[in-house]
């Protein structure tokens, strides 16, 4: 029997969901498991502390720690998960070494930047290296341009490039006497196989990155190394873009540098290159029994925004189990969603649960991500008094219309959201 749980962690303006999936093969006292966390940060430090202290009480090792976007809402409490529980492997969106400097300007812009914030941005093999990652795996952006029509009877994806549960034991020596983590690469929409202990229902993570906004991305970069005044070939590093940032020209002539790609220059937030993951079965179709449940607590209706009020523990019944996240992946946006839809098609029919993009806000919603055939519950992630409004009305109005659960999980603890699912 396989076990899987989900929980989305009440954290407020941020996001932190956490799974597990566990063995039961009967036949020994242990119980394998392969632990994922999803983005760990929220705007209010004490929040997604005590989320992190929840967590480690269950929890020692993580083995794929997967990083939607290196926002400080979704950052922000990963350094102290590092230090409270060691992971294995961080998966990160990756499209251009300089485009990550959009998110360095924004954070200088906003108050919050580090040189902490500037390594993790520009060299994360050796800033998760020296907390114990033992590998970090850049998700290629999805390519950008057309993207191939989806067939009728798409057949099974096999799984490229299988995990196991002792996968990352080697590359965390590695990491011990280096104090860099391995560098890897992988494709958006490549299978990460997690288990293959009830056949033929494999479970599965598969993570999709955004299309790269293609549009000025060479004067961008061009303008970049201007401003840091680079050589021809020499390579941007965390040390010279430090130094770019404490100079005040260079600093100026950074911020400009937006206006090369970003229309309304520094003042606009992008969130163009964002992680979105699903977890569920494979895209095998089989008849498999199996079982999912969600669970809150009893005191917690408030923030239930249905017209279906659940018990503490409410059985969903058969069929769909999976879930996927979305970050603040920009899906109004038909090319977005277009390469987005095209990663999970195979999947739609396992997908029980949906973690709105970007806290639930409008600016980043479009109904086709309701059209999951077995869709039953979509979950906000935001503050429970939030200055961006999240989650918008009309997202909620529009969850609730086409006969969705909708769930708005803050800082109140009460609103935690926790799901179970059984595959016999």
């Amino acid at each position: 029997m396989l076990e899987v749980l989900r929980s989305q962690y009440p954290v407020g303006q941020g996001c932190f969901h956490a799974g597990c999936v566990k063995l039961h093969d009967g036949r020994s006292n242990e119980t394998p498991e392969f632990n994922y966390v999803y983005d760990c940060g929220a705007t209010r430090q004490n929040v997604v502390k005590e989320a992190i202290d929840f967590y480690r009480i269950g929890h020692r090792h993580v083995d794929a720690l997967f990083v939607s976007h290196l926002h400080e809402d979704h950052v922000s409490g990963i350094d102290r998960l590092l230090g409270a529980v060691s992971v294995g492997a961080v998966y990160i969106p990756y499209s251009d070494d300089l485009l990550p400097v959009l998110d360095v300007i924004e954070a200088d812009l906003e108050g919050v930047l580090t040189a902490s914030y500037v390594e993790a941005k520009i060299d994360p093999e050796s800033w998760f290296g020296r907390r114990g990652v033992s590998r970090v795996v850049r998700v290629m952006s999805h390519p950008g341009g057309d993207v191939p029509p989806d067939e009728d009877g798409i057949g099974p994806v096999e799984p490229k490039a299988p995990v196991g549960f002792d996968a990352a034991i080697q590359a965390r020596e590695l990491t011990r006497r280096f104090r860099r983590s391995e560098r890897k690469k992988m494709e958006s929409g490549e299978v990460l196989l997690v288990s293959q202990a009830v056949r033929p229902y494999d479970w599965v993570l598969v993570p999709h990155v955004d299309p790269a906004p293609r549009r000025n991305v060479q004067n961008f970069n061009q303008a970049i190394r201007k401003a840091c005044g680079l050589p021809r070939y020499a390579r941007l590093t965390s040390p010279r873009l430090v130094e770019a940032l404490r100079d005040r020209a260079k600093r100026r002539a950074l911020r400009k540098c937006y206006e090369k790609i970003i229309s309304g220059g520094a003042g606009y937030n992008h969130n163009r290159i964002s992680m979105s993951l699903y977890s569920g079965p494979s895209a095998r179709r089989n008849e498999v029994k199996s079982e999912y449940a969600i669970s809150r607590s009893a005191s917690a209706a408030p923030y239930w925004m249905s017209g279906t009020d659940l018990e503490h523990n409410y059985l969903m019944g058969r069929g769909a189990i999976g879930w996927i996240g979305t970050g603040d992946a920009i899906l109004c946006k038909e090319e977005v969603r277009k390469a987005w839809r095209h990663t999970y098609r195979p999947y739609d029919e396992h997908i029980a649960t949906l973690l709105l993009p970007h806290h639930g806000s409008r600016k980043n919603f479009h109904t086709d991500l309701l059209n999951s055939p077995s869709l039953q519950l979509c979950i906000a992630a935001a503050g429970k008094s939030s200055r961006n409004k999240h989650p918008s009305l009309a997202v909620v109005e529009g969850v609730r219309a086409r006969g969705k659960l909708f769930c708005h999980v803050s800082q109140d603890p009460r609103s935690a959201v926790h799901e179970r699912v059984l595959v016999h």
